[in-house]
C-alpha cells in the first residue's frame, strides 16, 4: 500500500499534473477562465525555468565527498538504474546508470572488495525478473567474479535498501567500513536511513544531474517543458524525506 500511494504521490506533485488540471477547469468553468489560465502559465513560466530547476537540484545533490584513499570492504549498490530489456536479453540503463558505472569502476579499481547489489524493482511486463538478479549477472559478463557479488532482491523503496541490506551483513558476518552509492540527490535520504539501521558506510555520490550554465536566453528566460517531468526527482527527495522521518525509518 506504501508502494502504491508513494507512485500516486509522485504522479500528483508533477507540474505538468497541475497544468492540465487548471486547462480542465478552465474548460469547464467559464466563469474561472482567466484566473485558471493565468494560474497554468504561472506554473509553467516557473517549473518550466532551467536555471530555477538546476539551482533548487544543486541546493539538493549531496556535494559532501569524503572517500579515503583505501580500500572498503564492500559497496552499497543502490538500484534505480535499469530493468530488464527482452530485445537484448538483459540489463537495459537508464538515466540513472551512473551507479552501476561507479560501482564497477571502484571494484575494478580494488576500492571496494565486495558489491552488494541492492533492489528487488522489476517491471511491470516482467514482475519475475527484478534489476538486482540482471544487475548480477550484467557484473559477471564484466568480470567480477561471483564471490564478489552479494544480492539482495526483496526492496522496493529506499528505507527497505537499508533494511535488507542489514540481515544481509549480519547473515554473512561482513564487517567493516564499506561505501553506499547513490545518486546525489538521492544520498541524503539514502544515507540517512542506512545511519538508522546501524549501517555505518561513507556516502559516494554519483550521477549529479544539475548544471552550471552560462546566461543564456534558452536556459534563464525562455521555460521549457522538460523541466515539468524533471521537478519530480525534486519534489519526491523532500516529500520523501520528511515522510521517511515521520514514519521513523530515519
Amino acid at each position: 500500500m506504501f508502494y502504491f500511494f508513494s507512485k500516486l504521490l509522485d504522479f500528483l506533485l508533477l507540474p505538468s499534473f497541475w497544468i492540465f488540471l487548471f486547462l480542465f477547469i478552465a474548460f469547464f468553468k467559464p466563469k474561472r477562465r482567466k484566473r485558471m489560465l493565468g494560474i497554468a502559465l504561472l506554473i509553467f513560466l516557473i517549473f518550466g525555468n532551467g536555471f530555477l530547476f538546476n539551482s533548487a537540484l544543486h541546493s539538493l545533490e549531496h556535494n559532501d565527498q569524503k572517500m579515503m584513499n583505501i580500500s572498503y570492504e564492500y559497496g552499497l549498490l543502490l538500484g534505480g538504474y535499469g530493468e530488464y530489456a527482452a530485445q537484448i536479453k538483459g540489463l537495459e540503463l537508464n538515466e540513472g546508470a551512473d551507479r552501476l558505472h561507479h560501482a564497477l569502476r571502484l571494484y575494478k579499481q580494488r576500492k571496494i572488495k565486495k558489491i552488494i547489489v541492492l533492489s528487488g524493482a522489476y517491471s511491470d511486463e516482467y514482475p519475475s525478473i527484478t534489476e538486482g538478479k540482471i544487475t548480477v549477472d550484467f557484473l559477471k559478463e564484466c568480470g567480477v567474479p561471483e564471490r564478489d557479488i552479494l544480492l539482495e532482491s526483496k526492496s522496493r523503496n529506499t528505507y527497505e535498501n537499508a533494511l535488507y541490506a542489514k540481515e544481509l551483513l549480519e547473515r554473512e558476518n561482513i564487517k567493516g567500513q564499506g561505501l553506499l552509492i547513490s545518486s546525489a540527490f538521492h544520498m541524503r535520504r539514502a544515507n540517512a536511513c542506512f545511519e538508522a539501521q546501524g549501517i555505518q558506510c561513507t556516502p559516494y555520490a554519483t550521477d549529479y544531474r544539475s548544471k552550471k550554465e552560462n546566461f543564456s536566453l534558452e536556459t534563464h528566460i525562455l521555460p521549457s517543458s522538460k523541466y515539468l517531468i524533471e521537478w519530480r526527482i525534486i519534489f519526491k527527495e523532500i516529500i520523501g524525506y520528511w515522510v521517511y522521518a515521520i514514519r521513523g525509518y530515519i
